[in-house]
């Protein structure tokens, strides 16, 4: 892109108008602008994959493309975002391991990707994701253990790894997870 700091700053508007058509019920319109943003951001992330401010754009757009996904009942599409993004955010927190922003975002899209692996009876993989996202929330109280949102997204993890282990016929695991 010849400009590749406008394209940026021109995608995160689309992306925020996206956000905001969501929250207002706006499906397809928030579809259409987040998609625009996507449009913009890949190839500046294309262009320079070690730029972490691009790869979580990406990452960031594409899991709240998901989540209109998931809220729409098509799993089998919003599994393949949230794949990226989940590739995308922990790549950023490998290059940056006590970045407790890219941890938590790689946390939030592992949880939302365990929803999609469930909602498609691919358990196996849901209590996979579901484990990855413990640790990733574990290291994020090791950073910060008075923190009340890293605290909370340690529940919601649990719950997912919960669920997904009672999907599985684990109901041990499920009992451990949802004690916790």
């Amino acid at each position: 892109p010849d400009d590749p700091m406008g394209q940026s700053g021109l995608a995160l508007a689309l992306k925020k108008i996206g956000d905001i058509k969501g929250a207002m019920g706006d499906s397809p319109g928030a579809r259409e602008a987040l998609q625009s943003a996507l449009a913009l951001q890949v190839p500046l992330a294309d262009a320079e994959p070690s730029n972490a401010e691009y790869q979580r754009d990406v990452a960031r757009s594409q899991s709240a493309l998901a989540e209109l996904d998931l809220a729409e009942g098509d799993p089998a599409a919003a599994e393949p975002r949230l794949a990226d993004a989940v590739t995308r955010f922990a790549q950023i927190a490998g290059a940056a391991p006590t970045d407790t922003l890219a941890l938590r975002d790689l946390s939030i899209a592992q949880n939302i990707h365990v929803s999609a692996l469930m909602r498609l009876d691919r358990n196996s993989e849901a209590v996979t994701v579901a484990k990855a996202s413990l640790e990733t929330t574990q290291r994020l109280l090791q950073l910060s253990p008075d923190d009340p949102e890293y605290k909370h997204d340690l529940l919601v993890t649990m719950n997912r790894l919960g669920d997904a282990q009672y999907a599985l016929g684990d109901n041990k695991g499920a009992a451990e997870s949802f004690k916790a």
